[in-house]
C-alpha cells in the first residue's frame, strides 16, 4: 500500500472514530447551550430568605437567557415570548395570601403549598395549578422551587445533583416555618419523587400535612434507566433537541437521567418506608415516562384506604 493509500485510510479511520465520539457525546457538542453555563439555578444557603432565593434565581436566569439566546437572536422562542416573559416563566415564584379575600387569617388554619416541578421542566409547568390553589384557598401561601440544572440551559443538567435537589426541597419546606399551620408538598414527575423522599427523611417532623403527587416519577417506564449511571460515561446525551420551548428543555443528558433514577430508588425503591401523611396521586394511563402500574401498586401499599386516593385518567382511545 502506497503512502497516499495509507494516508487516506488513516484519515477515514479518524473521521469514523471522531464521528462516533461526537454522536455518543464523548466529544463535546459545539453549541454553547450543551455546556454548563456557570450560572445554574441557585442552591440556597439555609439562612437565605425565600425572597433572596427568588431574586438570585431570577438574576441568573436573565443573564443566561441574554448570553445564550437573546444576544444573537431577536425571537429565539417566537414572537410571543420576549426575554422578560421567558425569565418570569422559568423563575420560581410565590403567591402570598390574598388580603382582600382573606382579611382575617386567625379564624382558620393557615395552609401552605410547595410546588416542585419535573425533570427538564421549570416552575411554569405548575403555574396553572398554583393559581387554581390560590383561587380555592385565598388564605394559603404558595411557593414554587427551581431545582438546580433547570431554567437556564440544558448543559447545566450535566452538573445537576440529586443531593442538591434534596437541599432545595428542604430549604423550601423550612421557608414556611412560622407562616403556615399545614404544609402540602405538590410534586410533578421527578418533583413527586423529591417530595416523597423528603417525607421519608423528615418522618419525625410534622411540618408536612399531606402529599399531592402528579404523574409521580417513582419508577421509570424505561427498564434501561437503571444503567444510566454507567452509560453516562459513554453516551453523554439521551436527547439533543432544538430547545425552542420557552419553559422547558428539549434536550437531556444521561447524567440527569441517572439522577432521576437515583431519586426513584430513594423515594420508592426496595425497603423504602411507609408514608405517614395523607396522599393524593394522579396518573395518566397513557404516560410513557412513568411506570404507572408500579405507581398504582405502590399507592395501594403505602397507606390505609382512609389516607390515600388515586385518580387514574384512562384513555378512551387505548383503554389504558
Amino acid at each position: 500500500m502506497g503512502k497516499k493509500q495509507v494516508l487516506l485510510a488513516v484519515l477515514s479511520l479518524t473521521l469514523l472514530v471522531g464521528g462516533l465520539l461526537y454522536v455518543t457525546g464523548i466529544v463535546p457538542v459545539l453549541e454553547p447551550r450543551f455546556y454548563p453555563s456557570g450560572s445554574a439555578a441557585y442552591l440556597p444557603d439555609p439562612q437565605d430568605s425565600f425572597a433572596t432565593y427568588l431574586t438570585e434565581n431570577r438574576r441568573r436566569i436573565e443573564s443566561v437567557l441574554e448570553a445564550y439566546y437573546y444576544q444573537d437572536q431577536v425571537e429565539p422562542f417566537g414572537s410571543a415570548y420576549p426575554q422578560e416573559l421567558v425569565a418570569r416563566m422559568r423563575s420560581p415564584y410565590e403567591i402570598p395570601p390574598d388580603t382582600l379575600r382573606c382579611p382575617d387569617q386567625v379564624s382558620e388554619s393557615k395552609r401552605g403549598f410547595l410546588l416542585i416541578h419535573g425533570l427538564t421542566d421549570s416552575p411554569y409547568l405548575l403555574r396553572p395549578l398554583a393559581e387554581s390553589l390560590a383561587s380555592r384557598y385565598p388564605c394559603a401561601r404558595i411557593r414554587s422551587l427551581l431545582t438546580p440544572g433547570h431554567g437556564t440551559v440544558p448543559g447545566d443538567l450535566l452538573t445537576a445533583d440529586f443531593e442538591a435537589w434534596r437541599q432545595v426541597v428542604a430549604f423550601g419546606v423550612a421557608s414556611f416555618a412560622g407562616n403556615v399551620d399545614d404544609l402540602y408538598l405538590v410534586g410533578y414527575s421527578n418533583g413527586a419523587a423529591l417530595a416523597l423522599d423528603y417525607v421519608h427523611r423528615a418522618a419525625a417532623d410534622d411540618t408536612v400535612a399531606g402529599l399531592i403527587l402528579l404523574s409521580p416519577g417513582l419508577a421509570s417506564a424505561q427498564p434501561g434507566l437503571s444503567m444510566a449511571g454507567l452509560l453516562k460515561y459513554l453516551i453523554h446525551w439521551v436527547s439533543k433537541g432544538a430547545d425552542r420551548d420557552p419553559v422547558k428543555y428539549d434536550s437531556m443528558p444521561m447524567h440527569a437521567a441517572a439522577q432521576f433514577y437515583r431519586a426513584t430508588q430513594t423515594a420508592a425503591g426496595p425497603g423504602s418506608p411507609p408514608v405517614v401523611v395523607p396522599l393524593l396521586m394522579a396518573v395518566s394511563g397513557e404516560d410513557t415516562t412513568v411506570d404507572t402500574a408500579f405507581v398504582a401498586d405502590l399507592c395501594c401499599s403505602l397507606l390505609s384506604a382512609s389516607k390515600r386516593r388515586l385518580i387514574w385518567y384512562r384513555s378512551l382511545a387505548t383503554g389504558r
